[in-house]
């Protein structure tokens, strides 16, 4: 079974690798790294800081076909509470949701509107 964790440990949508949080938390510039695709493609790295990482993963992505998912920062549990920001998953999740509703309460009052309003006769068109 694969928990799934409710938090975030990025500072952007598209974050360079030693932008994120887990770096200033581990202080782990050298470990092992995985990249691999839907191809079944697998590419270890071992690199002597996060910013080869980076220039690696990104180039191997290109020739991967631009899709590619890369492991790193390895830790416990405990490490990981530490260093992330609980909470935003749900947050995300909740925050599409008030959205859809939203929509869903426009549409329908605009579909009410609609409905209720009479179309003009052709003696008040001008």
């Amino acid at each position: 079974m694969i928990d799934i964790c409710d938090y975030d440990y990025a500072a952007s949508d598209m974050p360079s690798a030693f932008a994120l949080q887990m770096v200033t938390f581990t202080r782990q510039l050298r470990h092992a790294q995985v990249l691999c695709d839907d191809k079944g493609n697998a590419l270890v790295l071992e690199t002597v800081s996060n910013a080869w990482t980076e220039r690696l993963a990104r180039a191997a992505t290109v020739e991967m076909g631009g899709s590619a998912l890369l492991a790193f920062y390895p830790m416990s549990g405990r490490q990981a509470k530490a260093c992330v920001v609980c909470g935003t998953l749900s947050l995300y999740a909740n925050l599409a949701w008030s959205c859809v509703k939203a929509v869903c309460r426009t549409a329908i009052r605009s579909a009410r509107l609609l409905t209720s309003s009479a179309p003009p006769s052709s003696s008040t068109v001008a």
